[in-house]
């Protein structure tokens, strides 16, 4: 090899070596073109990021909407809690709303699934006791610290308990409590006072007395006595404590349930044609033809916005039969078992149902908050309304319909049909009271 080509060979090695040496390569790629940027030389700062939201989904019972401005507390608690993506869903059927739920539940848990996340509007002895007897609805007892149950008062934790396993699969919001309702202007003219009776015998006593002031134009006494929890059982709790068994049940075998009847069926010349009807009696009232009705506390309000001057319509403790007692119940929440979001359902509770604005939304509405740190609020700040501290005080002492799983399907159901016969067929009152017992009794064995 001669000189000159060996130096050839030697020049191009250690071109090879150079270009390898600066990343080069003989079979280099083009490289990519780079966007063009105003600030190459500054790093790129990330976005803040949104605050995560959760959807929450609040069935609610249509009628629970009256009188409270429900739209306004779902966007404060949202602009409260812009983690919570609330929606409202309406619920139609009122009275028979329970059945529907109760349906739909059971199917959508085949598929572990509901379509919502929190239930706003049961009352203990209606839904709760039916759906957790099916394990539909979650306990509740470890949702919420001791403090929160303590502060509700004794009689309503009582209301709330499952008979069945000592649990509790409600909430509650509101309270009604029963007392009698009547007109000032129509006892002053057929009495001679504005004073109202005060048991059972001064009630059949000043019944005479208007149906001669006012024959047919004005029904003396009102109640919706085809519904069990209405009449019977509150009148039931005046004669007697032990209304119903520790299963929960009517106590059909004291003495009191036939004294009850017989009552009930004495009363009845001097009820509005109506009676019948669920709430018939108060629309009735709220038209001028009933001067007296057992009711709860809400009825005096209907009263007054259907035009009844707020003066000459009041509500008194209920009338005494041997005890001085009364009946009450609440409406509140309960979270179904397959809720998607069962932490945004209890800060719902806790903030906003249960919060300062939403507390005198409820009192406004004639309606109880059976919460001791709410009365002491409304109390304080010089907001109670008149009507309610002498209920409230009834709430530790006087009588619930306890939660339990046969009062809807098989109590009421039977108690209807029953007392329709007393009524309108001429069956007499121990009759019914045979054909009661012998029908629940058959109804709870078939359950169980």
């Amino acid at each position: 090899m001669n000189k000159k080509y060996l130096i050839t060979i030697l020049l191009i090695l250690a071109l090879a070596l150079i270009a390898v040496a600066c990343g080069g390569s003989a079979t280099e790629e083009p490289q990519q073109e780079q966007p063009a940027s105003d600030e190459t030389t500054t790093e790129e700062q990330p976005a803040e990021a949104a605050p995560e939201t959760s959807k929450l989904r609040v069935g609610i019972y249509a009628y629970m909407t009256n009188g409270i401005p429900f739209d306004e507390e779902v966007q404060a608690c949202m602009d409260a809690h812009p983690e919570l993506d609330i929606e409202v869903l309406p619920i139609p059927g009122e009275e028979a709303a329970w059945q529907a739920i109760t349906q739909k539940m059971q199917l959508e848990a085949q598929d572990e699934y509901s379509s919502w996340d929190l239930i706003y509007g049961p009352t203990p002895f209606v839904e709760p006791g039916a759906l957790a007897q099916l394990g539909l609805i979650e306990p509740l007892d470890d949702y919420f610290p001791q403090e929160f149950w303590d502060d509700i008062y004794e009689g309503v934790q009582r209301e709330i308990t499952f008979t069945g396993d000592g649990k509790k699969y409600h909430i509650p919001l509101w309270t009604d409590v029963f007392g009698l309702i009547y007109r000032p202007s129509m006892l002053q003219e057929a009495l001679g006072t504005t004073e109202p009776p005060q048991s059972w015998d001064e009630i059949m006593a000043a019944c005479d007395k208007i149906e001669a002031t006012y024959g047919d134009e004005v029904s003396c006494f009102g109640a919706d006595w085809g519904w069990s929890h209405r009449e019977f059982i509150p009148m039931m709790g005046t004669y007697t404590d032990k209304i119903f068994t520790d299963e929960g049940l009517f106590n059909l075998d004291d003495p009191a349930a036939l004294k009850t009847l017989e009552l009930m069926q004495t009363l009845y010349p001097y009820m509005p044609a109506n009676s019948a009807e669920s709430l018939g009696s108060s629309k009735t009232f709220q038209a001028g033809g009933v001067a007296m009705m057992v009711y709860w506390q809400a009825q005096v309000l209907r009263a007054v916005q259907a035009g009844v001057p707020e003066d000459d319509v009041l509500i008194t403790s209920f009338p005494k039969g041997d005890l001085d007692n009364t009946l009450f119940w609440s409406g509140g929440i309960i979270i179904p078992k397959y809720s998607e979001n069962k932490e945004g359902a209890v800060t719902f509770i806790n903030d906003c149902v249960l919060g300062e604005q939403s507390i005198h939304d409820i009192f406004n509405n004639y309606k109880i908050v059976p919460f001791k740190s709410a009365v002491k609020m409304l109390t304080d700040d010089g907001t109670m309304p008149s009507w309610a501290p002498p209920l409230i005080e009834l709430l530790d002492v006087a009588q619930a319909i306890p939660c339990n799983q046969y009062f809807l399907t098989i109590e009421q159901p039977a108690f209807k049909e029953e007392v329709e016969k007393m009524m309108l067929a001429g069956q007499t009152p121990q009759e019914t009271l045979d054909n009661l017992k012998s029908r629940i009794e058959a109804g709870v064995a078939e359950t169980k």
